[in-house]
């Protein structure tokens, strides 16, 4: 059984006070550990080495560091939300002139580097994280976490959506209408996801008329074939053709940043879309206010264009209710959330985590996001921290070979950023039973705090 705690934290708020509150003498060494190296970390985040790279790329570039020898299958093992290849992680690096920016971190290893407005996505070396924290106009980092909302299926679009009858009932098929496709990648997949499926690609696909001939790729994840890409996107288009076989297609990679697949939006309506899809979705896009992407969508609906986006099906996996103050103190000495709404008080929050899967658990507050609207952020500072039943917080994940079930804590400085915090747990191999814990410090407590959790089969 696992718990998992949300902790709110005010700027000022030093990291005193609490080990006592959570550590007795029945507690092993190895929870006082975790709790001394989570408080550690929050603190080099917020005021120390890590506040430009926040949470996730500090624990990141420390693990390498300690194990410089892991090979990627490793990394991505204990670092699934992050998108990580032969020794490069893909960011988007924010300050205040974003062609600058992009030549300052060229200089420093960034490869891909791509510059959107203030902001700058690429892919940067683990190794040089350090030092690209240093670098001049560098405001923060902050690492792609995204999921595709797809699985391995066997597609009834046609007969389901009973295109096959409007086809023949209307006499038609698409034609004079293109449609753009965002997703992770197109036709840069090394193989089959499963060993021994049949595995072809677009040239085939084309050959076999599961594609169309009129497809124009506007930006693949790779130009040549690599283990990032499973051509999720091609997938897509394989059931538009079947709907609307008479249709031409457009593709762009969503997979790069939130940024650039804002970008891709508009480039596929300037490249003559009707209609756009995507089955993407980003783990810190903001859920109260339109952040940039859900803006991207805006501006090309104003121009006629027919956007559908998957939103996926997270079932009853969410939670949403105001605060309300259990007077109990968590691990940055702030206030609780008491998730019993009636008589009495329960500071924590059960949930279902399974087995040998990553849990995401992204975690908004009614209160606004730099990243949305360039002026106002978070008047709040909220921290995501997953616990063992013991109330012990689990360890922060490392490349130790022995380390089994660990967390990426969610333990970013928002005041004054996004009001939203991501945390992932990366599992064991029995299914488990988990529960929360939330808590709150701020001189003005958001109205409402919703919380998503996703699955992320590794």
């Amino acid at each position: 059984m696992r718990l998992w705690g949300i902790s709110v934290w005010v700027l000022s708020m030093a990291l005193t006070g609490c080990v006592d509150e959570l550590i007795d003498d029945e507690e092993t060494m190895e929870s006082r550990q975790a709790l001394l190296e989570l408080q550690q970390l929050k603190l080099d985040v917020t005021t120390g080495p890590g506040a430009k790279l926040g949470p996730h790329l500090l624990a990141l570039q420390r693990a390498v560091a300690a194990h410089p020898h892991s090979g990627d299958a490793e990394i991505k093992r204990k670092f699934p939300m992050l998108s990580v290849q032969d020794g490069y992680v893909r960011v988007s690096a924010h300050g205040d002139d974003g062609a600058a920016l992009a030549t300052r971190l060229s200089a420093r290893g960034m490869l891909d580097a791509k510059t959107h407005g203030r902001a700058v996505s690429g892919r940067v070396p683990i190794s040089r994280l350090g030092d690209i924290a240093t670098t001049s106009g560098l405001g923060y980092v902050q690492p792609t976490m995204a999921m595709l909302q797809a699985g391995l299926v066997t597609t009834q679009g046609d007969r389901s959506l009973r295109s096959d009858v409007a086809r023949a009932r209307f006499r038609v098929d698409g034609r004079g209408v293109r449609v753009g496709v965002l997703s992770d990648s197109f036709d840069c997949a090394p193989g089959p996801l499963v060993p021994g499926q049949m595995f072809t690609d677009a040239a085939d696909d084309i050959a076999s008329d599961d594609l169309p001939s009129d497809i124009r790729i506007l930006k693949d994840l790779h130009e040549e074939p690599n283990e990032e890409c499973i051509d999720e996107g091609r997938a897509m288009m394989q059931i538009i053709h079947d709907v609307a076989p008479g249709a031409g297609l457009s593709f762009y990679t969503a997979a790069v940043s939130v940024e650039d697949f804002a970008d891709g939006i508009v480039a596929l309506a300037e490249d003559g879309a009707d209609v756009i899809v995507d089955d993407i979705i980003y783990f810190a896009e903001p859920m109260f206010e339109d952040g940039i992407v859900a803006d991207a969508v805006d501006e090309v609906v104003k121009r006629g264009v027919a956007y559908f986006s998957s939103a996926g099906n997270a079932e009853r996996h969410s939670y949403q209710s105001k605060f309300r103050n259990s007077g109990r103190r968590g691990l940055s000495g702030g206030r609780r959330h008491d998730f019993k709404p009636g008589a009495g008080v329960d500071d924590l929050q059960r949930v279902s985590v399974s087995a040998g899967a990553t849990t995401v658990v992204a975690f908004n507050w009614d209160q606004p996001s730099i990243s949305a609207n360039g002026v106002r952020g978070s008047r709040s500072d909220m921290d995501v921290i997953f616990y063992d039943t013991n109330g012990d917080p689990l360890e922060e994940c490392t490349l130790d070979g022995s380390q089994d079930v660990c967390q990426l804590a969610g333990v970013a400085d928002n005041i004054g950023g996004d009001a939203v915090e991501v945390a992932g747990r990366r599992g064991g191999g029995e299914r488990e039973t988990a529960r929360g814990r939330d808590s709150f410090f701020s001189s003005s407590p958001p109205p409402r705090l919703p919380v998503k959790i996703l699955r992320v089969s590794t």
